[in-house]
């Protein structure tokens, strides 16, 4: 964990390392057109924030036309960091028909208890954005998977012992993403396809049962290099009954089995 730490891969911070080590994993990792065809993004989201604006029906897409993306050049061996606005980024690499992932990073994701004090927990979660024959299918993976369909409600910290919930008829993630999606839809002439199904959110196995660190982080970047390795190509699994093989991320999301890939 201090080792993670040090690379900045458990920071809300987009100049990191880990963010440089992303980078450096297409370059070096990736086919070759999973390396030109992949734009990689980072951006934080105050879900508190969102939460607010859906309770008070209005600021929504404010709220999202505020959000910023970060991310990395690199040549002649030397780094450029980038800030620009999320939505304008996103619509210029729709019509340049890129693969779009963004790696999100959320401060007030969920909240613990304690005897002396309520605290927020931050969470890490990825979107895959793929080019369609109708616009854009957006993909999203949170490592908790089907526990996901349990947080029909969202938490607001009022002080140090107090909270409310907030009551919600969908899990949190999914009404994030159906709102983001709406504002993306909203603002250009792509049409982004997500309905909160499993074909287009991760509800498998929970990547973090047992993790009694918070390792979320890790998870996104992990994804990250096994999506630019696998999107277009199958991959051969030794096992005890033989060997598999696994068709590739590109035609298991197409049919629908985000959760095989």
């Amino acid at each position: 964990i201090r080792r993670l730490a040090s690379a900045g891969t458990n920071s809300l911070s987009h100049d990191s390392y880990a963010h440089k080590a992303a980078v450096l994993i297409q370059q070096n990792e990736f086919t070759k057109k999973m390396k030109e065809d992949t734009s990689l993004l980072y951006f934080s989201a105050n879900l508190k924030e969102f939460m607010r604006c859906l309770e008070r029906r209005e600021g929504i897409d404010d709220y999202f036309a505020s959000l910023t993306t970060s991310r990395y050049t690199y040549e002649n061996n030397q780094f450029n960091f980038h800030e620009e606005m999320m939505i304008e980024n996103i619509l210029f690499l729709m019509e340049e028909e890129k693969i779009i992932f963004l790696q999100m990073g959320v401060p007030d994701y969920m909240t613990t208890h304690t005897e002396k004090f309520i605290i927020y927990d931050a969470h890490a979660l990825c979107i895959i954005m793929l080019p369609s024959k109708d616009g854009y299918n957006c993909h999203y993976i949170n490592s908790h998977g089907h526990t996901i369909d349990t947080q029909n409600y969202y938490e607001f910290i009022l002080s140090r012992k107090r909270s409310r919930k907030m009551k919600l008829p969908e899990p949190a993630d999914v009404i994030f993403m159906k709102h983001l999606v709406k504002h993306i839809n909203a603002s250009g002439d792509v049409k982004v396809n997500y309905d909160g199904t499993s074909k287009y959110t991760y509800r498998g196995t929970n990547l973090q049962e047992g993790d009694g660190h918070g390792v979320c982080f890790i998870y996104p970047l992990i994804v990250w290099y096994y999506f630019g390795q696998y999107y277009t190509k199958s991959q051969k699994l030794s096992t005890k009954f033989g060997e598999i093989e696994v068709a590739p991320g590109k035609t298991l999301m197409k049919n629908g089995d985000f959760n095989h890939f």
